[in-house]
């Protein structure tokens, strides 16, 4: 069952249309998508490295990854997630 956005309208200035909010509902996805995002997008770290100045990128690993890596059923044959 999919569940709909909640969408909340706001009152701003008094010349100004009412301004939609529409909010997910909080899902293990939806929360490891917003984190990402905020620390890869609005974060937005870079560093100095010997060839130059690069981003930073974004690992994202849960303890659940770590043990499914040790599954081998969901390996291939070469032995690859």
């Amino acid at each position: 069952m999919r569940l709909q956005p909640i969408v909340l309208e706001l009152e701003t200035d008094y010349s100004m249309p009412p301004k939609e909010i529409i909010l997910e509902p909080s899902t293990i996805e939806t929360i490891d998508t917003a984190i990402y995002n905020l620390i890869n997008d609005r974060f937005d770290l870079h560093t100095s490295t010997n060839s130059g100045f690069k981003k930073v990128p974004v690992l994202w690993i849960s303890p659940e990854r770590a043990f499914n890596s040790k599954d081998k059923e969901i390996r291939d044959s070469v032995g690859k997630l």
